[in-house]
C-alpha cells in the first residue's frame, strides 16, 4: 500500500487527478490549490461548480487557511467524533477557493479514517479535494475497475484498494446549525 500511496501523492504534487478509495465509495482528487484539476474534476463528473467539493485530510491543522481560523479546533473534533465517515461543513478560510466552497462562504471538510485516504494525506502537507467517483447523479464507483469504466483514460493515477465498510457516501452535518444535509 505505501507505494500505491507515494504514487499518488506524487499525482497530486504534480496537479493531476487520482482515484483512491475511501470510507464508502472511491474518491475523485487533487490538490485543492491546482484550479485547473479542480476544474477537470468538475468537467468529467458534469458537475455543477456552484456544488462545491469536499476537501479530506488526516490532520485537522492542514485545514488551516481553508477555514475559519475563528473555529474551535477541539471543538470539531469532538463533535464529528474525528477521525471518521462524517463530513462538516464550517466557514471557509481565504485560501478555499470558489470553486470548492460552490461560491458559498462555507466549506465542506473531513478528516479521514480510511487507511488508504489518510495514508495518502500523510505524505502531504495539505488537504486534499475528495468528490465521489462517479458522474453527477449517477451512483458512485465502488471499485478501481468501475472508475476506470467510468471516467476512462481521464484519471492521472488509480490506487487499487478496497473502500471501507460504510457502503455509501458519508453524512454531511452543518456545524453552525447542527443539522443534517446528508444522510450517510
Amino acid at each position: 500500500m505505501k507505494h500505491q500511496t507515494s504514487l499518488a501523492s506524487y499525482h497530486i504534487k504534480k496537479d493531476r487527478i487520482i482515484a483512491y478509495p475511501t470510507e464508502g465509495v472511491f474518491g475523485l482528487g487533487c490538490k485543492p490549490g491546482s484550479i485547473s484539476a479542480v476544474k477537470k474534476i468538475l468537467r468529467i463528473k458534469q458537475r455543477a461548480s456552484n456544488k462545491g467539493l469536499i476537501l479530506i485530510s488526516d490532520q485537522i491543522e492542514k485545514f488551516y487557511g481553508f477555514i475559519d481560523d475563528a473555529l474551535d479546533l477541539n471543538d470539531l473534533m469532538s463533535f464529528t467524533n474525528w477521525p471518521g465517515p462524517y463530513t462538516l461543513i464550517v466557514k471557509s478560510g481565504p485560501k478555499a477557493h470558489p470553486l470548492i466552497t460552490g461560491g458559498r462562504d462555507k466549506i465542506a471538510i473531513r478528516v479521514t479514517d480510511h487507511p488508504v485516504a489518510s495514508g495518502i494525506c500523510q505524505l502531504l502537507n495539505f488537504p486534499i479535494v475528495s468528490t465521489s467517483a462517479n458522474i453527477s447523479n449517477r451512483p458512485s464507483a465502488t471499485s478501481a475497475l468501475q472508475v476506470r469504466k467510468i471516467f476512462k483514460k481521464n484519471i492521472d493515477y488509480i490506487v487499487g484498494k478496497k473502500v471501507g465498510k460504510l457502503g455509501h457516501a458519508t453524512a454531511i452535518y452543518d456545524y453552525e446549525t447542527k443539522k443534517i444535509i446528508r444522510n450517510g
